[in-house]
């Protein structure tokens, strides 16, 4: 349905939620709006990289991976490209590598990001919307 809201989740939102931090219900919210199919939501293949990573500290690698594909699964995957990769090794805008690919994997396949850590995309905030999850719940009604 392509009148659904299309959202970019970064890997801290799911993170965010696994480890009950501060703020995890609002995060829990936005991906339960992807999982109910309200919004089309989208993590790039890094993202699940950085979640499976943190899982199998704790896990055993079969339940890493089912627990993974749960928290991502009604989720598209966005690519992180080798175009992204050289895009964001020149992007001085940035002082975190990982974060420049995720703005090069967002503005892929949305005008929306979903991130707890907006300052460290704030010199691209014009070029795409980004928002915590809170921002997104009371701005977007959906």
């Amino acid at each position: 349905m392509a009148d659904k809201p299309t959202i970019f989740v970064d890997a801290n939102v799911f993170l965010e939620v696994l480890w009950k931090q501060k703020g995890w219900k609002s995060s829990l919210r936005v991906l339960e709006k992807v999982r109910k199919g309200k919004l089309r939501g989208y993590v790039s293949v890094l993202s699940t990289a950085i979640i499976y990573f943190f899982l199998s500290q704790d896990l055993p690698r079969s339940k890493a991976l089912s627990e993974l594909r749960k928290g991502v699964g009604k989720f598209e995957l966005c690519d992180n490209t080798a175009k992204d990769a050289e895009a964001a090794l020149k992007d001085k805008r940035f002082s975190d590598f990982e974060d420049a690919l995720q703005f090069y994997s967002a503005i892929s396949v949305s005008k929306i990001m979903i991130t707890r850590n907006k300052k460290d995309f704030k010199a691209v905030s014009r070029e795409i919307e980004v928002l915590t999850p809170e921002e997104f719940l009371k701005n977007h009604h959906v």
